[in-house]
């Protein structure tokens, strides 16, 4: 199937109705363009997010290597590395050029025009239908797959959900999930991209699925959005002390207001030894994050306090892999989730 019609599906439905009976199609015996149907962007994104920790949604095509991200010299050889083995028909780069770029939008710029998607061959149908097998749950393949993929748990998944907006599958995601179907059910016919299109919700995909022995059943429109309310439950304090911080060194950010000098008191009145820091230790065993109690006047600044927390996370968390530790994040917006309205 075409990749790049792939990703203009939006829900499971669709996608599970496109891969059920639809008449099998083979591909035009044309050479395919290097990085066929590949976002270069997406996978740059994803590898990054994937070595940083940082979430994809933050990453912003002017943020630089080193400066707002930690990417030195040996951690863009191991991007550059993972990028080649996703995409193996990518040019070689220059080691030395890799390392005059200082920002992802210029990384994603060298290895190729940013976004950019080369279409495959359009799929000729031919005139032999290979209807799944019976016996084929695909529905219950189809659900599996995208469980294992997103993380969701099966039972979570509703017909309605849409794939990027709701599940955060994008169209690098959507491939993998169809090649993961297709080796589940070898016999499954080529999808005819057109039809595929077409169709919009489960309803109108369960009405194809002919061989699917147990179809799911329509969701009610008024059951389509679970809504869950959110209640205050009163709680006693349990009086224990979190565990980590007996176990050496503790650092306290500097929150710029003179609390991280009261915090560190009070921990020392408990025999806990800390020190406040504006640079975080690689080395440190506990650190209590303060940058949540500092005053912001706009998102901007709300969200540079989110990407500092990160950072600080990265910097420790080799550290806490190999020996363990403990990691405090505090802010002042209440602790009741917004219950008081306010």
């Amino acid at each position: 199937m075409d990749p790049v019609e792939l990703s203009k599906l939006r829900s499971l439905g669709e996608v599970i109705g496109k891969l059920g009976a639809t008449p099998a199609v083979a591909d035009v015996p044309a050479p395919v363009p290097a990085a066929a149907g590949i976002d270069l962007s997406g996978v740059v994104l994803e590898i990054v997010a994937d070595k940083t920790g940082y979430p994809v949604d933050m990453l912003e095509p002017c943020m630089e290597l080193e400066a707002d991200l930690g990417i030195d010299s040996i951690k863009r050889v191991e991007i550059l590395s993972a990028v080649r083995r996703a995409v193996p028909d990518l040019p070689e780069v220059d080691p030395v050029e890799l390392s005059k770029l200082r920002s992802l939008g210029e990384v994603i710029g060298k290895l190729g025009a940013a976004g950019a998607v080369v279409e495959a061959p359009a799929p000729v149908a031919i005139p032999a239908p290979a209807p799944v097998a019976p016996t084929v749950d695909l529905s219950g393949v189809v659900l599996s797959i995208v469980a294992d993929k997103t993380g969701y748990p099966v039972d979570m998944l509703e017909p309605c959900m849409e794939l990027e907006a709701d599940l955060g599958i994008d169209s690098i995601k959507r491939v993998e999930i169809l090649s993961a179907v297709r080796r589940a059910v070898p016999d499954l016919p080529e999808v005819d991209p057109v039809e595929l299109s077409k169709l919009r919700s489960l309803g109108e995909v369960i009405s194809q699925l002919g061989t699917v022995n147990e179809p799911a059943p329509e969701a009610p429109v008024q059951d389509a959005l679970g809504r869950r309310a959110v209640r205050v439950v009163p709680a006693t304090a349990p009086g224990f002390a979190l565990a980590g911080l007996h176990n050496g060194r503790i650092v306290v950010t500097d929150d710029g207001g003179g609390i991280a000098a009261h915090v560190v008191a009070r921990l020392g009145t408990h025999g806990i030894s800390a020190q406040v820091c504006t640079t975080v230790p690689a080395d440190a065993h506990g650190v209590i994050f303060l940058g949540g109690l500092a005053e912001v006047a706009s998102v901007d600044a709300a969200l540079a306090v989110q990407k500092e927390a990160f950072g600080v996370a990265r910097t420790v968390a080799e550290h806490r892999t190999e020996h363990g530790g403990v990691f405090v994040t505090v802010q002042d917006t209440g602790g009741d989730f917004g219950s008081r309205g306010s």
